[in-house]
């Protein structure tokens, strides 16, 4: 996959362990070595040329993340679209980017069914177009965790009975740099609920957007 561009400058590499997507050992994402994970992420971002700079770098100890909880590792039914449009998606710098509904994810969390929406982004290569976005926002969001929402990433193929790992909730490059271009989670995957798992506020100093 490609990152989202920086504004007013070129594109940059793609920080791949951060984008892991929700498949693991024997095909069960609910299988899968967390902390490992983490620890590699951190390394990555410790070391990598985006999204943080030299002087964030400088003072990076980790990100900050939820306590790892099997029970966000949550069984869903997953229903692909038919004949959806191409649409642009609105990002946190009034721009867009273009993607395509792929299909939805129902669950049980909070003692209330929810439903996530997937979508695919349409401006790449065909052979890069092997996973699904799920942009989202929670209740933790200005509280815990980053304000505009934090991602999921899901590789194809999926399954009709699948699972949605939200210890695996990343946030997008924006909240760190604020000069990335970030699409903004729909309103339809706004939940009312707390997704206490995954990734949370970012503590750095974020760099003036250029």
């Amino acid at each position: 996959m490609l990152p989202y561009r920086k504004l007013k400058a070129p594109v940059v590499a793609v920080l791949a362990l951060a984008i892991v997507s929700c498949s693991s050992k024997d095909g069960d994402p609910c299988a899968f070595d967390l902390e490992s994970h983490r620890k590699s992420v951190d390394s990555e971002f410790a070391t990598f040329d985006a999204p943080l700079t030299s002087e964030q770098k400088a003072v990076f100890t980790g990100l900050d993340y939820f306590a790892g909880d099997s029970s966000f590792c949550i069984a869903a039914e997953f229903i692909r679209a038919v004949d959806a449009e191409i649409f642009d998606m609105p990002t946190f710098d009034e721009a867009s980017i273009p993607f395509q509904e792929y299909g939805t994810f129902t669950f049980e969390i909070g003692g209330e069914t929810q439903t996530l929406t997937g979508y695919q982004r349409m401006d790449l290569p065909e052979d890069n177009r092997q996973w699904v976005l799920i942009p989202f926002k929670d209740a933790t969001n200005g509280r815990d965790t980053y304000g505009g929402g934090r991602y999921l990433h899901i590789k194809l193929p999926i399954q009709s009975q699948t699972s949605i790992d939200f210890n695996r909730a990343f946030n997008p490059w924006c909240a760190y740099d604020l000069g990335y271009v970030c699409p903004l989670p729909p309103v339809k995957n706004w939940l009312r609920v707390s997704i206490e798992a995954g990734e949370k506020s970012f503590k750095g100093k974020l760099p003036e957007a250029t």
